[in-house]
């Protein structure tokens, strides 16, 4: 049997802050396999975020072990292992160095990688991977101050794409967009996973987002996974008491108000055009 692409077993992270000791994460274990598009969805303080840096290794878990393809994961680890796991952030301003043309930011993680053997080949696949994300390649020679908020997004998933990761953290990726950027930006996502064959651990609070992009959940309150099933089961049959107010909280609109609030419904549409 494969080992799956990440797995967790007991993992806890604790900070100090002052004299006080504030548990963010408490003996969680979550399997997420090769290729899926697994969601970790609750409320916020809930440890999504800190579940997302520990897999980054921003930090080190405090209890437990993460691997990676049955490899342990350490918060210092080699260059290539940091290449396959990326991140796109939630704001793409602050994620994105004003100071550098998106050309410069692309360029950066093909040269720290080796992933480009000569300046020609890096023009090249700056060009391609504009294109991938649905820019047109003089975007090259622009600042992150000149796009917009979508275009922005785009060029923080094609940084993403320039590691060839095989997983990528995706922390709140549209939520500062608006909603016709954003179905615009998840059908992108959607995209590019079927063709890289990508994985996702799609950190987000949207249940709409998760019902239209995600294959499994795994919901959180106050530190430890309260539930993890197909996204089916979940808005279906919900088991936890939490996971069903989750659910319940999803606001009731007409067709018209969904297509304008990128509702689930909306999402999905867009998402299957």
């Amino acid at each position: 049997m494969m080992a799956p692409i990440l797995q967790l077993h007991g993992v806890g992270k604790s900070f100090q802050i002052g004299e006080h000791t504030v548990q963010a994460l408490s003996s969680v274990d979550l399997r997420i396999e090769t290729g899926e598009c697994h969601a970790i969805v609750g409320e916020s303080g809930s440890g999504k975020s800190t579940l997302g840096n520990l897999v980054l290794g921003i930090y080190p878990p405090s209890a437990g072990e993460i691997r990676f393809e049955g490899q342990l994961l350490q918060a210092k680890r080699p260059l290539d292992l940091k290449r396959r796991i990326q991140l796109v952030q939630q704001n793409p301003l602050s994620a994105l160095n004003g100071k550098r043309s998106i050309g410069a930011s692309l360029a950066l993680p093909l040269d720290v990688h080796a992933l480009v053997r000569s300046r020609s080949e890096r023009r090249q696949r700056i060009s391609t991977l504009l294109e991938e994300v649905g820019l047109d390649p003089q975007f090259a020679e622009r600042s992150p101050s000149t796009l917009s908020g979508g275009q922005r997004q785009r060029v923080a998933i094609a940084r993403a794409l320039a590691c060839e990761p095989d997983l990528i953290v995706l922390d709140e990726p549209t939520s500062a967009l608006d909603v016709l950027v954003q179905a615009r930006v998840l059908r992108l996502l959607a995209d590019l996973r079927t063709r890289k064959r990508l994985t996702y651990l799609f950190i987000t609070h949207d249940l709409g987002v998760v019902r239209a992009l995600a294959d499994r959940v795994s919901v959180f309150r106050q530190g430890r996974l309260v539930e993890c099933d197909s996204v089916h089961n979940i808005f279906a049959d919900p088991k936890h008491p939490y996971t069903a107010q989750l659910i319940a909280s999803i606001p009731v609109v007409t067709e018209e108000e969904a297509a304008l609030r990128g509702t689930a419904r909306a999402l999905a549409a867009a998402l299957t055009e």
